[in-house]
């Protein structure tokens, strides 16, 4: 896949949307001062009000962490830089 833009990112349908569960219907990723995040999106209907009736989405954004590997490390196994002399 190309690198994102600047302030930009893209959302595809999740198809492995499990019944009954709250997963997202959508997933995908964006590009934000050029740091980059993961989103998820789901379609919900507006109960009450003016607006009721009305579809309307609910997102949210995550940090992508490059370095995944680092959270299913435990911490003892952490590495670290050697002390400055």
């Amino acid at each position: 896949m190309a690198e994102q833009k600047d302030m930009s990112g893209v959302l595809f349908k999740n198809h492995r949307r499990r019944d009954g569960k709250q997963d997202p219907n959508a997933q995908g990723s964006c590009t934000i001062d050029g740091r980059r995040y993961w989103i998820s999106a789901w379609t919900n209907t507006v109960e009450r009000g003016k607006h009721e009736g009305e579809k309307y989405l609910s997102i949210k954004f995550r940090v992508a962490d490059d370095d995944v590997s680092a959270h299913l490390r435990p911490r003892s196994q952490t590495t670290t830089c050697p002390a400055r002399s």
